[in-house]
């Protein structure tokens, strides 16, 4: 389900959970609520039955403490990774439930900060209408192993991605430009608005 509920039937269903023999699949009316709700009944309190009810947020930090030493990706230093020759793409969808695109810009604009060769080894990319990690209105598909391959080779940066949307055999049925952060991709005025090439990077107004 990409968030959101368009028809009667896809609400019936969801209050129903699918069935599947003596199981019923968990009820989430969106990606919001199944991200909000699940991540704080098992990854922060391992609690079925915990709910937002009542709850005040109060001793949030102290309680999310122990699962944040595993999610909380947040340390700017990249030294040791870099000192090994590492090469990072990272990237995040405009539309993710779970992640907020400005948290990731945030968190790449710190690395920048602490490290003024931080560009000699990381790109970022922002994925207009896509939701978490692929899915959603946007082209999600980017063969990100290859351009790995290509910088570690090449030893160039890659300033521009193609992502593609897929059709339910996962095939190309259209390609979108993806640009490295800050610069955006525009729309040149002709051609087709599902083509790579009727896209240029620009840097943003």
């Amino acid at each position: 389900m990409t968030g959101g509920l368009k028809y009667q039937s896809d609400l019936d269903e969801f209050q129903g959970g699918v069935d599947a023999g003596d199981f019923k699949t968990p009820i989430a009316p969106s990606l919001y609520y199944g991200f909000g709700n699940g991540i704080m009944k098992y990854f922060v309190y391992n609690d079925p039955e915990w709910t937002f009810k009542n709850y005040t947020f109060d001793t949030f930090h102290k309680d999310a403490e122990l699962v944040g030493e595993t999610l909380n990706a947040t340390n700017p230093d990249l030294s040791a990774f870099r000192k090994r020759g590492g090469k990072l793409i990272m990237y995040t969808g405009w539309s993710d439930a779970a992640i907020s695109g400005l948290a990731t810009i945030g968190y790449y604009d710190e690395v920048m900060a602490h490290d003024n060769t931080a560009a000699n080894y990381i790109r970022l990319f922002m994925m207009p209408g896509v939701e978490h990690c692929f899915g959603g209105p946007g082209p999600s598909w980017v063969n990100y192993l290859t351009e790995i391959d290509k910088w570690v080779e090449t030893g160039k940066a890659p300033e521009q991605l193609t992502a593609y949307w897929l059709d339910e055999k996962f095939q190309p049925t259209g390609s979108r430009l993806l640009c490295a952060y800050p610069q955006i991709s525009k729309y040149d005025g002709k051609g087709d608005p599902r083509d790579v090439s009727s896209f240029s990077c620009v840097s943003p107004d």
